[in-house]
């Protein structure tokens, strides 16, 4: 669900709230892979830079997330995902790539300040300019 609100005078203001990402469906090859994960017993952890708020897959069941612990154990938890997260990000691993990309493309178009996410929407084509190759 997204909300736009729009106000109009001397000046105009624009407010849209709500998610900006897309959902893709999950291909045959990823979903064997989680029904094969369920089968052995695994579950999903909620992800660590969204603790608590994640997207929800569906089809899988009810039992598909571990459940959240309670109370300071929920807090324990969501601060040790976040020191883990800190620390492959730290080592430039993981999401750390993607970050670093999104900066470059931000700085190449002169965008100051930006969210990391934003500059993702800088990438021009499959084959950006900055990366010189399609590797």
């Amino acid at each position: 669900m997204v909300s736009h609100t729009t106000a109009t005078a001397s000046n105009q203001i624009s407010i849209s709230i709500g998610p900006k990402w897309k959902r893709t469906v999950i291909t045959n090859q990823f979903r064997d892979r989680i029904q094969a994960a369920l089968k052995l017993g695994m579950r999903a952890l909620v992800g660590p830079r969204r603790f608590g708020d994640s997207l929800v897959a569906s089809g899988f069941g009810d039992d598909f997330y571990e459940p959240y612990p309670a109370g300071h154990e929920f807090d324990a938890a969501a601060s040790r995902a976040n020191e883990v997260d800190a620390a492959i990000v730290a080592r430039g691993l993981g999401r750390a790539h993607v970050i670093r990309l999104a900066r470059i493309f931000s700085a190449r178009d002169g965008a100051e300040n930006e969210w990391w996410p934003q500059g993702l929407e800088r990438t021009r084509t499959e084959m950006d300019p900055v990366f010189g190759t399609n590797s």
